[in-house]
């Protein structure tokens, strides 16, 4: 969104284009031969998808218009190719059916030309192909009856730093903030910036100073605090470079102790938390273990002293005094005698 709104100026795309675009079409426009376009160009298949800026514009003030549809990417998307493909349809039906019917029947009617640029600043390598043959299987059986054309690609982390440096205008100070790195990086390619800021239209240091608000600080605006917030934009208001910077930094530094702190706390109280879970877990499965066992044990026990009755009984069926069936059994007098006792009140 940040690289969006900087973008339909049609300055800031100007610049981006000459800039960072090697192509020999790029020195022939100026300011006042490009428009933006302000039209979605969506697809049943493709819905809430839309290109993100689209720029009409003229060779050197003449009839010459083409298009430049610009995507913008924070990560790999290996459909791309097909993406911007269905974009450049829509806009090119679009087109067609805005022409004057008459005219577009002629032999020498012909469709604007449409570059599509991919503006990608994400940290990973584009490993997505770049021409739209390549998403095709086979494509080489086929060629060149094909459909095919190839997007420039604008790889911020891929820029000249030192170019950008060199030119500081303000797509060039953005995309130099933009490069990823650790905080001191950041820090560093944020006062860099700053200081050569100052070479900028009065209009581009407003532009710039939001870019950093609204996009830089809030990659760790849900790790500040207000206070810390309001330091940063006064800052920015009343004071200079080294104020800002240092503003900024130290709400880096307190952002990461904070999240030091945070981190040890939770680290304990999972602890805590996995510690019961273990404990209960454990006294659970130590609980189930005795009582499988005790219930073992106690019906082995009540098995052999089953036997051991039936044995005392018999002694005693065939005569022999109580106690000596106890003492042969092994169960004692008083015991054998209940137990006989018990059975006789069951029966």
């Amino acid at each position: 969104k940040g690289y969006r709104r900087i973008l339909h100026d049609r300055r800031n795309f100007l610049d981006l284009v000459k800039n960072h675009v090697a192509a020999p079409w790029t020195d022939r426009i100026g300011e006042e031969d490009i428009v933006l376009v302000n039209k979605r160009f969506v697809t049943k298949d493709f819905q809430d998808r839309e290109a993100d800026i689209v720029y009409r514009a003229k060779v050197d003030g003449r009839d010459t218009v083409f298009y430049v549809l610009l995507e913008m990417q924070s990560s790999v998307d290996f459909t791309m190719p097909f993406r911007l493909l269905v974009y450049m349809v829509e806009l090119m039906r679009t087109l067609f059916a805005e022409a004057d019917p008459k005219e577009r029947m002629r032999k020498c009617f012909r469709l604007p030309a449409i570059v599509p640029i991919v503006l990608y600043n994400g940290g990973k390598a584009w490993s997505c192909v770049r021409s739209f043959k390549e998403y095709l299987a086979g494509y080489e059986l086929f060629a060149p009856n094909v459909i095919d054309f190839e997007y420039i690609m604008i790889n911020v982390n891929k820029s000249d730093e030192a170019e950008l440096v060199k030119t500081p205008t303000l797509m060039n100070l953005v995309m130099l903030m933009d490069r990823k790195g650790d905080a001191e990086a950041v820090l560093h390619r944020l006062e860099t910036a700053l200081r050569i800021s100052g070479r900028l239209t009065a209009d581009e240091q407003l532009q710039l100073k939001d870019w950093i608000l609204d996009v830089l600080l809030k990659k760790v605006a849900g790790k500040l605090d207000s206070g810390e917030m309001d330091e940063i934009k006064e800052a920015f208001g009343t004071k200079g470079v080294d104020d800002v910077t240092y503003a900024i930094g130290r709400a880096f530094d307190e952002a990461v102790r904070r999240g030091r702190r945070e981190g040890k706390l939770e680290g304990k109280l999972e602890g805590k938390l996995e510690g019961k879970r273990e404990g209960k877990l454990e006294g659970i499965l130590e609980g189930k273990l005795e009582g499988k066992l005790e219930g073992k044990l106690e019906g082995k026990l009540e098995g052999m002293l089953e036997g051991k009755l039936e044995a005392a009984k018999a002694m005693i069926g065939d005569g022999l005094p109580l106690e000596t069936a106890a003492k042969y059994s092994g169960i004692p007098a008083d015991e054998l005698r209940k137990r006989l006792e018990d059975g006789a009140s069951a029966t």
